[in-house]
């Protein structure tokens, strides 16, 4: 989605603030977006030959990221509505029975 609207009435332009800390936001956000830091940090793990280096730096450097990004799609499941919302929400996949 590329956001970039100037002005901050619409629902659109919610949603691209909204999905701005993911990397999803305007170009000048200078590819700062917590996506493609996990991308970034992944494809350099996996240049690593030694199976247990790689494994400590899964560990140190990749698996952290996901950490940051959890924290931004929480927020976004508490602001888009359900109807936009295609995937279960983690507070629902908690009490699915």
């Amino acid at each position: 989605m590329r956001c970039s609207i100037s002005y901050s009435t619409t629902r659109r332009a919610r949603r691209c603030r909204a999905l701005r800390p993911l990397g999803h936001g305007s170009a000048d956000d200078g590819g700062r977006g917590g996506v493609e830091d996990l991308v970034n940090a992944r494809k350099l793990a996996n240049k690593i030959a030694d199976e247990h280096q790689k494994a400590i730096d899964y560990h140190d450097k990749v698996e952290p990221k996901f950490d940051e990004i959890r924290y931004q799609i929480d927020k976004l499941e508490l602001i888009v509505d359900d109807s936009l919302w295609p995937l279960p929400k983690y507070r629902e996949l908690l009490f699915i029975r």
